[in-house]
């Protein structure tokens, strides 16, 4: 994260072709929202309205054009009437329009969407890959074929843990899929597609981001309230606290490569995660994961079925729609995907004062604009 920057805060949104990033237009947009998540697609909604003196001396239809363009919008600061920062915090393909009046209303969606409309067309089998490196390679395929390049930019983390796997053009399965599955396996891997510029050229760029983990931990200001005397500047809009124990599962048989009798097999339990909930008269919850023909190790599949299981304990509990304030500290600017918050829940309908600690799985953004406050909302995953 760069040091903070105080001033005034706007927002650009400049539309470019998607596959060369050259600009097009910068429009005005109105009433946008626009939602990021780690290794899934973001929606995005904006309208333009069409009869204002901006959008008359920009091509509007031209540089909206679904399936050809890609909007970047930036959070422009600025102090004494001079920018002093524009970082570009949402990237969005155009996908769809709708033109009601004098509005053009803007469906939109995170470059990771685009993957979901390429299939994997090449056999590739690899043996004691890293799993990152893995899922860059599917990416970098994907990136080689005429046309279907948006000129990703790669990160080099390593995941630590390598796999065999066998990927198929006869499956026809898209990009999207075969990367979720990727990040899935064993202890999990975070990825994202990120907006940014290069430096050395003023250009925007999409990074793809591959990690164990993406964001930070233990960041101080990263923290709001539920409640106050006096309201403090960082108390939260509102918030939901969500238990949903139906995606639990205390053993979880996983299916590999193979037919009956002979299919490969493994179980995973609680217990191997340090949870001996049995042992203390919880019931026994139980599930099947299909890992495919892919998985034709024994030790890959051992760690995609405990991950399928260590998944559904993390996604048991979970604070939703935390709505806070884009433009007070922290503002939007000081955290992103992957970052560790804290929610301090010490309102009078709580038991007992308690401190939540989670990371930021989901970001949606309604940037500020005349008559409406910068407003952020999350979902939290698990730490």
């Amino acid at each position: 994260m760069t040091e903070p920057a105080t001033g005034s805060a706007s927002w650009r949104y400049t539309f470019c072709d998607l596959l060369t990033d050259d600009p097009i237009a910068v429009l005005p947009l109105r009433d946008a929202d626009l939602t990021e998540t780690i290794g899934e697609a973001g929606p995005g909604r904006a309208r333009v309205q069409l009869d204002s003196e901006h959008a008359r001396v920009h091509d509007v239809w031209g540089s909206t054009t679904p399936r050809r363009t890609i909007c970047y919008a930036q959070r422009v600061v600025r102090r004494a009437g001079v920018e002093v920062a524009a970082p570009v915090l949402w990237h969005g393909i155009v996908w769809g329009r709708t033109r009601s009046g004098r509005d053009l209303s803007l469906i939109m969606a995170t470059p990771e969407s685009y993957y979901a409309h390429r299939l994997v067309r090449w056999d590739r089998t690899y043996r004691r890959w890293d799993d990152a490196r893995m899922l860059r390679d599917v990416f970098q395929r994907a990136e080689a074929t005429p046309s279907g390049g948006l000129g990703l930019r790669y990160t080099d983390t390593l995941a630590g843990v390598v796999s065999d796997r066998t990927l198929l053009a006869e499956d026809l399965r898209t990009v999207l899929e075969t990367a979720t599955s990727i990040a899935q396996g064993g202890a999990g891997l975070d990825w994202r597609i990120r907006p940014g510029i290069d430096p050395a050229t003023g250009r925007f760029t999409k990074t793809l981001e591959v990690a164990p983990r993406l964001g930070r931990v233990g960041v101080p200001e990263l923290r709001w309230q539920t409640s106050s005397r006096g309201r403090a500047p960082n108390e939260v809009i509102a918030y939901t606290y969500e238990e949903d124990g139906t995606g639990v599962a205390n053993l979880v048989v996983g299916l590999g490569a193979g037919q009956p009798p002979e299919q490969l097999r493994s179980t995973a339990t609680a217990a191997q995660l340090g949870i001996n909930e049995i042992a203390l008269g919880w019931p026994l919850l139980e599930r099947q994961y299909s890992g495919g023909e892919e998985l034709k190790q024994q030790a890959t599949l051992d760690r995609h079925t405990l991950g399928v299981l260590a998944a559904g304990y993390g996604a048991e509990r979970r604070v939703t729609g935390l709505t806070v304030r884009g433009d007070l500290s922290p503002t939007l600017d000081r955290y992103g995907l992957g970052d560790e918050v804290r929610l301090d829940l010490d309102d009078p309908l709580q038991p007992d004062p308690t401190a939540v600690l989670g990371r930021v799985v989901t970001r949606r953004i309604a940037p500020g604009q005349p008559g409406r406050t910068e407003r952020v909302a999350m979902e939290l995953g698990e730490t």
